[in-house]
């Protein structure tokens, strides 16, 4: 069933329901299923030999999320939804009705799952801009040393890149000159190819004229600056102080560590994409769907959780700004 669904066909046969998907949600979709199998195996043995489909019945998935009731609501959600999203793009033409239920219902009850760890976390991507600029122009100029003064002006561009292409960590961490970063002059171009993306199609954007001059001023100064400090050669874009490639994992640290020492609060990568979808839509109810253009996701059901999401926490602050508008006469 495996190889049926994930194996990509050629032009005389149909490709496998899950083949589009990167290696990486491929890897994790295994996983899940294989702790599906594990689960079903010590519950009830026997259970294997009927068909992957007729394995998933309500009652089944029930007990199987009681064994996983030490975990967040938000992990059982995933887990059921990665089992339903395989039995069902197996046997599509099945009743899944009671099945979808259940999922739904974990849907609705994780959806504040989380809240807590990013409450308070996820600033405005306008005020994440702000904070870059002001990093990488203020704090560069008045910087005593060479090497402070190159730092504050990566650092400073990297956040106010997140701030307005709020791509994931591995993306930002594999933006390389002439691949996935295009440059004709002034004009820069974001082009990620699927292997950069989660969910295995291609992503571009235009670096918005805000950016630009940041941008242009760390690949053509700051940039070889510190590939001469190393004395390094490389493509990639975003770089460490002595000019070697930012490793994901650390590149995701470093942003964090900057983000805590500019405003107080430590905001990963993840966090800037929450930050980009929760700003379009308060500042533009209208532009709600653009989030999934914006996030590079499937579906349309970030976006309306981040419209919620904004339009509740934004009630009491929107209605103070619509009286302060009025004493001053706007």
């Amino acid at each position: 069933m495996w190889a049926h669904l994930t194996t990509a066909r050629d032009i005389f046969d149909d490709a496998g329901a899950l083949s589009h998907l990167s290696e990486r949600s491929l890897r994790h979709f295994r996983a899940t299923y294989g702790q599906w199998l594990c689960w079903l195996q010590s519950h009830d043995g026997a259970v294997l030999d009927l068909p992957p489909t007729r394995r998933a019945t309500p009652d089944r998935l029930k007990l199987w999320l009681q064994s996983l009731a030490h975990t967040r609501l938000i992990t059982q959600r995933n887990c059921i939804t990665v089992i339903l999203r395989i039995l069902q793009a197996a046997e599509p033409k099945a009743d899944w009705t009671l099945q979808n239920r259940l999922r739904t219902h974990l849907h609705r009850v994780a959806g504040t799952d989380g809240s807590d760890r990013k409450r308070g976390r996820i600033l405005s991507s306008r005020v994440l801009l702000d904070t870059g600029m002001r990093e990488a122009t203020e704090t560069a100029e008045a910087a005593t040393t060479e090497l402070s003064t190159m730092k504050a002006r990566r650092d400073g561009a990297l956040i106010a890149f997140l701030a307005l292409l709020p791509i994931r960590r591995r993306a930002l961490a594999g933006l390389e000159l002439g691949v996935s970063l295009l440059r004709a002059g002034d004009w820069l171009h974001v082009a990620l190819p699927p292997e950069l993306t989660k969910t295995g199609q291609p992503w571009d954007a235009q670096v918005p004229d805000a950016l630009t001059p940041l941008m242009l001023t760390y690949l053509d100064h700051v940039r070889p600056w510190f590939l001469a400090r190393g004395g390094m050669q490389t493509d990639i874009v975003w770089v460490m102080d002595n000019g070697r490639p930012f490793d994901p994992n650390y590149l995701g640290t470093k942003i964090r560590k900057i983000t805590q020492r500019l405003t107080g609060v430590p905001i990963s990568p993840h966090l800037f994409r929450d930050a980009g979808a929760t700003t379009l839509v308060r500042d533009a109810p209208g532009s709600a769907r653009l989030v999934r253009g914006l996030l590079g996701h499937s579906d349309f059901r970030t976006a309306e959780r981040h419209y919620i999401h904004a339009t509740g926490i934004d009630a009491g602050r929107s209605h103070a700004a619509v009286v302060q508008n009025l004493q001053k006469g706007r």
